[in-house]
C-alpha cells in the first residue's frame, strides 16, 4: 500500500474542515422593513486572515430555503446581555456602549457611533462573539448594520441597508 504525501493529506483536512470552518462564522439576520411584511436577510460571513474568498456582508432579498425561523421577531431592542453575560450592551443617545462585564478585561467599554446615523437596534450571536447594530439615517435615508467583534469592542464590517428598516433579530 502506498503512504499518501503530506501536501495531499494535508489539502484532504483542508477541504473536509472547511466548510464547517465557514459555517461557524456565518451569521445571518432578519431585517424589518417598513411597509412590508416579510423580512429582508441580511448575511455576514467572518473574513478569515488565511482565506480571502467568500467573506464580508450583503443582503438576500427573500428568506432562502435553508434558512430557519428567526429565533425572534425582527425588533428595535435597545438593551441587552451577550448571551454568556460577559458584555452588556445598551443604545445611549447617539452611541451604542459596550461594557465588559468580565473582571480586568482590556478594553472594558467602548461606545461605538456612525455620522449621521442613530443606532435603533441591537442583536448579539448566540455564540456571543459578535453584536450586530442596526443604526438609521438621521435624514431618513439609507441605514447601516454594523457587525462589532465583543472581544476588541471594534466595528469589523458594515452593511448598507436601502430601505427603512424597523429591526433586527438573528435567524437560527
Amino acid at each position: 500500500m502506498t503512504a499518501w504525501p503530506r501536501w495531499a493529506v494535508a489539502i484532504a483536512i483542508t477541504v473536509a474542515f472547511a466548510p464547517a470552518a465557514r459555517a461557524q462564522g456565518r451569521y445571518r439576520l432578519a431585517i424589518g422593513v417598513v411597509g412590508k411584511t416579510d423580512p429582508l436577510v441580511a448575511e455576514f460571513r467572518v473574513c478569515v486572515p488565511a482565506e480571502t474568498s467568500d467573506c464580508g456582508s450583503w443582503l438576500v432579498r427573500t428568506p432562502g430555503g435553508d434558512d430557519p425561523l428567526v429565533i425572534t421577531a425582527p425588533t428595535a431592542t435597545q438593551q441587552l446581555l451577550s448571551p454568556s453575560g460577559a458584555d452588556s450592551l445598551s443604545i445611549e443617545g447617539d452611541a451604542v456602549t459596550i461594557r465588559s462585564l468580565v473582571p480586568r478585561s482590556i478594553p472594558s467599554r467602548n461606545s461605538i457611533r456612525e455620522k449621521d446615523f442613530m443606532p435603533r437596534a441591537i442583536a448579539v450571536a448566540p455564540d456571543s462573539r459578535y453584536a450586530f447594530v442596526l443604526f438609521e439615517g438621521v435624514r431618513g435615508e439609507s441605514s447601516v448594520i454594523d457587525m462589532i467583534e465583543l472581544k476588541s469592542m471594534a466595528v469589523i464590517d458594515t452593511l448598507v441597508i436601502r430601505e427603512r428598516p424597523t429591526g433586527i433579530a438573528l435567524l437560527r
